[in-house]
């Protein structure tokens, strides 16, 4: 694939949407006699079977012209879909626009959060907005929280301290963060976005190839597959995190009062969520994959 150009139309019709894409491509010597595949998401004013964009194609040009469904846009709907079915996985995915929204609306607060990295002589990071159209922003938001979760929590108690206006929505981010089952899910979800987000750079690349993209599909199949086994190593990392959290989120007393008895309540506990939840997200992103893919 080659950039051509990037365009703003105010209407979004498809009749509005095809005169814009043939005017500009002829604008480019683009022989539209010789096209032979369109791409485009799932929308129907894209994809409909009568008024929709690759409709006009095969009525203005040739009716053998063939559509296809962006492969990129095809994974994030296999994401969004296997959410609907897990509504902690949902509601975390949400916690990470909430956390976004409210530190980056505010010069005060963004500042304020990067003071914190700073004393805490963490590397400076920056919330990243997620977004369903937005092919791998969900990777890169999940990752970017869990690797400054501490500077967060630090960063909302402050606010929370101060009793103003913003501080019942701090103290009730604070909460979330707090929570054990959201600190697992979103460190859980890290590692499958990681390989949902390879596949979908690889769908994206400009040399790429159908078979390399089988085998990097079944790769990443296979990957899902271990992340379903709750001893593999980045979990076994994911307890002791979800442990220090809970730990800077006691109190001294509290935190002195934790027995091991008590660790392992909790740890039942996560592998419970694991086995209930995790588990049953990946299955979910599985069989989107096989059935949107291999139709």
């Amino acid at each position: 694939e080659s950039f051509i150009s990037l365009l703003k139309i105010k209407n979004k019709d498809a009749q509005t949407i095809f005169d814009t894409i043939v005017k500009e491509l002829k604008s480019k010597n683009i022989d539209m006699t010789k096209v032979r595949f369109t791409g485009f998401d799932g929308a129907s004013v894209f994809s409909g079977e009568f008024n929709d964009v690759s409709a006009k194609f095969h009525q203005m040009y040739s009716s053998s012209i063939l559509f296809i469904h962006c492969r990129a846009h095809v994974l994030q709907l296999c994401l969004l879909s296997a959410c609907e079915y897990i509504i902690e996985v949902q509601e975390s995915l949400l916690t990470l626009k909430s956390l976004f929204y409210f530190i980056n609306r505010s010069s005060i607060r963004l500042a304020r959060f990067t003071d914190i990295q700073m004393l805490l002589k963490h590397a400076q990071l920056k919330l990243i907005q997620p977004g369903d159209t937005r092919w791998l922003s969900y990777f890169r938001s999940v990752n970017a929280v869990i690797r400054c979760y501490e500077p967060l929590m630090s960063t909302l108690e402050h606010i929370v301290n101060e009793r103003d206006e913003e501080s019942p929505s701090a103290s009730s981010l604070l909460s979330i963060l707090k929570d054990q089952s959201t600190t697992f899910i979103l460190h859980s979800l890290e590692p499958i976005l990681e390989a949902l987000s390879i596949l979908s750079k690889f769908i994206q690349i400009k040399h790429g190839d159908f078979n390399q993209l089988e085998k990097l599909m079944l790769g990443t199949l296979l990957r899902l597959e271990e992340l379903k086994n709750v001893s593999i190593n980045e979990y076994k990392q994911i307890f002791e995190i979800v442990d220090k959290i809970k730990a800077l989120s006691s109190t001294n007393l509290n935190r002195d009062r934790i027995t091991r008895a008590t660790s392992r309540t909790n740890e039942i506990s996560l592998e419970e969520i694991f086995n209930d939840k995790i588990v049953k997200f990946i299955n979910e992103i599985i069989s989107n994959i096989k059935a949107r893919f291999e139709s």
